[in-house]
């Protein structure tokens, strides 16, 4: 097996991705996402940015990694970080990282486990969580941050929510435990939509959460959306968010830092009403009514 490292700007990663795919590497992800799933000793901390972030190939054969190599080293930006190297074959790397995810419980007494742990004795309820190659266990700041929102809003059961960038469909799947009755998770992804549909199959909240793509649910209105995506995606989604959030209803976005706080409320103002901030080491989630 071999290893591909490098770092990259979101915007250049968005075609690379393409590329690097069409190349069947045994798996591709991020080291500035929930975790570094391959290697617990790099520091996420280190990348200071979702704009610029790490990324992780992995490819079975060496004359796959040169060829992504020969390409690489002609994209600027990347070559100063490219790293290569080939790592342990004993290794069964979809089970490896599964090591580094502890189950979360939340303040309502909320469990979220990792499907392949058992449910311990005293939950009193639990969401059981596949991510695979999707973003989304719960660990990172900004789903954090999500998370607690959630768990203390207390009228979930009362409203429509829609999940924008479900990824592992993690907050539609807290919410529906939580109460919520009709929710519907979205993502540009396709892979994160299968994700997010076994996930719901697994927690049996099929009649609760549908799964759906964005170009699907352009009609559909609700008192809650949420968002835990990147900034440029945030302020491209402004008109869509507007038209989808009913008057008084709520705008939850979180997946930026502080500096962005200013730029992402600017964007919004025209249409929806700063309520709340909050921080959790830089990252931000940020609480808005719909005017």
């Amino acid at each position: 097996m071999w290893e591909l490292r490098f770092e990259i700007t979101s915007e250049k990663w968005a075609i690379l991705e393409v590329l690097l795919s069409k190349l069947e590497p045994a798996a591709i992800t991020t080291a500035y996402g929930d975790k570094d799933l391959f290697d617990s000793k790099s520091s996420a901390a280190q990348i200071s940015h979702w704009e610029k972030f790490e990324v992780l190939v992995l490819f079975k054969d060496v004359k796959q990694v040169d060829l992504a190599c020969s390409f690489l080293v002609k994209v600027e930006g990347i070559p100063g970080s490219l790293r290569k190297r080939k790592i342990r074959e004993d290794v069964d790397w979809n089970l490896e990282w599964r090591k580094n995810w502890t189950p979360i419980t939340l303040s309502s007494g909320l469990h979220i486990s990792p499907s392949w742990l058992p449910i311990p004795a005293h939950a009193a309820n639990a969401v059981r969580l596949d991510p695979g190659q999707a973003f989304g266990t719960g660990t990172h700041e900004t789903t954090k941050l999500c998370l607690n929102y959630l768990d203390s809003f207390g009228l979930l059961e009362r409203l429509k929510m829609i999940d924008y960038g479900c990824g592992s469909g993690i907050l539609s799947l807290v919410a529906a435990a939580l109460g919520c009755k009709q929710i519907i998770a979205t993502d540009n992804d396709p892979q994160a939509l299968e994700i997010t549909k076994k996930n719901t199959t697994i927690n049996c909240q099929q009649k609760i959460i549908t799964v759906d793509a964005p170009e699907n649910i352009t009609r559909e209105k609700c008192d809650l959306l949420v968002a835990n995506i990147l900034l440029d995606a945030l302020l491209s989604l402004r008109d869509v968010f507007s038209k989808m959030v009913r008057k008084n209803g709520f705008l939850v976005l979180s997946g930026v830092m502080t500096p962005q706080i200013e730029t992402l409320v600017s964007t919004y103002d025209s249409e929806f009403a700063k309520q709340k901030v909050k921080i959790l080491n830089d990252w931000c989630m940020l609480v808005f009514t719909k005017r």
